[in-house]
């Protein structure tokens, strides 16, 4: 059995690392060379001039998006929806269109084999579609 206390002071340890390792991400900063706490520290401190303003922009408005449908509509996916609006944003802000390999939509309707090449590409290219971070 695990007190209360324990696991709370655990999963809020666990929540400041990770909230903590973000911040590297959040103000478009490379990663540090070295691991660590004590590192990743010095490193945001030496980096802090070198902010990319459209990176923390982004990350700010998906935030505010988040805190904002949580109180307004917690019952959405608000977490689903502000990745939405992050990355909408991040494509909106590089000039980038939200589906550049697709190509042009056919005049007729494609065979079955065209349609499962198709969709087996669109199974392989969707999760690297929201990994990507274009700012």
């Amino acid at each position: 059995f695990i007190s209360p206390s324990a696991l709370r002071g655990f999963m809020c340890g666990a929540a400041a690392l990770i909230a903590l390792h973000a911040l590297t991400d959040l103000f478009g900063l490379a990663s540090p060379a070295q691991h660590g706490t004590g590192a990743l520290l010095a490193h945001l401190a030496r980096q802090i001039g070198a902010v990319n303003p459209a990176a923390l922009g982004v990350g700010l408005a998906t935030l505010a998006v988040v805190l904002l449908l949580r109180r307004v509509a917690p019952k959405l996916p608000v977490m689903l929806i502000g990745l939405a609006a992050g990355t909408a944003l991040a494509a909106a802000i590089n000039g980038i269109s939200p589906w550049p390999a697709w190509g042009s939509i056919p005049s007729r309707a494609a065979s079955a084999a065209m349609a499962a090449s198709r969709a087996s590409s669109a199974c392989c290219a969707a999760p690297l579609a929201w990994a990507y971070s274009p700012v």
